[in-house]
């Protein structure tokens, strides 16, 4: 069987004849093409509302299948970088961001830390002004929730190197202004329910 992905003119023959049924979790090592290919396919089948129920939720679940794997960090940043479509970007940010809020982010090693803080700081150097705006809210969230696990001790430079970025123009500035609002709406706030926000301001 065949589905129609969101753009309404690619198809994708997967196995078991169910769009997204492909068992990702299993090949994440590849990041072949092919894998890539169904990678790409079921996320766009997950957001596309005029798909068969079945196929949307065979995509779902094989999604979710894939999130639970312990290197979906590193699935996720590289297909992150690699993907043209809007709606894979932020799946693999939903995905990250998700990785931070259970816990998971925390019990990482100093390298593995170091290598995630710099591929996300990489993706916001080079993203570009067209980029959409929840692509961007996504991505301050990402930061966010990430400096408020590591700051100061584990991302001390993150401020200096988010500041270095502003004489880039008006991209830059756009992306420092929603990190900072993002900050105060999920840390600083006292509405945000946040446990460490004494740790942020001497930033």
């Amino acid at each position: 069987k065949r589905c129609t992905t969101s753009n309404g003119t690619r198809h994708v023959q997967v196995e078991g004849g169910v769009c997204g049924a492909h068992p990702l979790s299993s090949h994440w090592d590849a990041m072949d093409g092919a894998t890539r290919e169904h990678f790409e396919q079921a996320v766009l089948v997950s957001f596309n509302q005029g798909v068969d129920a079945s196929y949307r939720n065979a995509a779902l679940q094989s999604l979710t299948q894939l999130k639970q794997s312990p290197d979906i960090s590193r699935f996720a940043v590289e297909a992150l970088h690699q993907t043209a479509h809007m709606e894979v970007k932020f799946w693999c940010l939903q995905a990250l961001v998700e990785i931070v809020q259970q816990g998971r982010y925390a019990a990482f090693s100093q390298e593995d830390t170091t290598a995630l803080q710099h591929a996300i700081f990489s993706f916001l150097e080079r993203i570009a002004g067209e980029e959409q705006p929840f692509i961007k809210n996504k991505l301050a969230q990402l930061l966010v929730a990430m400096v408020e696990v590591d700051y100061p001790d584990r991302w001390a430079s993150f401020f200096p190197s988010l500041l270095a970025l502003l004489p880039r123009g008006e991209t830059a500035m756009d992306l420092f202004l929603r990190v900072l609002a993002t900050l105060h709406e999920e840390v600083l706030s006292p509405e945000s329910g946040s446990r460490t926000p004494e740790r942020l301001p001497v930033a």
